[in-house]
């Protein structure tokens, strides 16, 4: 893991974490768990995360939910009408 968690615990987020590069002045993000281990089995953090996403687009397709957007996040291209 590149970044020390004992200094950051965010970095232990499966999405990683952003934070301001004192260098550049700009937000980057940092971290962010690769693997997982369960039950001795190790999985793809980063697959996990993409399944996670998939199985609950599905369901908010499956009942016809409007998608929702956070403040300051635009919308993709294709979505807009």
């Amino acid at each position: 893991m590149p970044e020390n968690p004992l200094s950051n615990l965010k970095v232990l987020y499966g999405t990683g974490h952003m934070r301001l590069n004192p260098q550049t002045n700009r937000q980057e993000k940092v971290g962010g768990v690769k693997y997982t281990i369960k039950d001795g089995i190790i999985y793809d953090a980063k697959k996990l995360l993409a399944d996670v996403r998939r199985i609950v687009k599905e369901a908010k397709d499956k009942e016809n939910r409007p998608v929702l957007y956070q403040p300051g996040m635009e919308p993709p291209k294709a979505a807009v009408k």
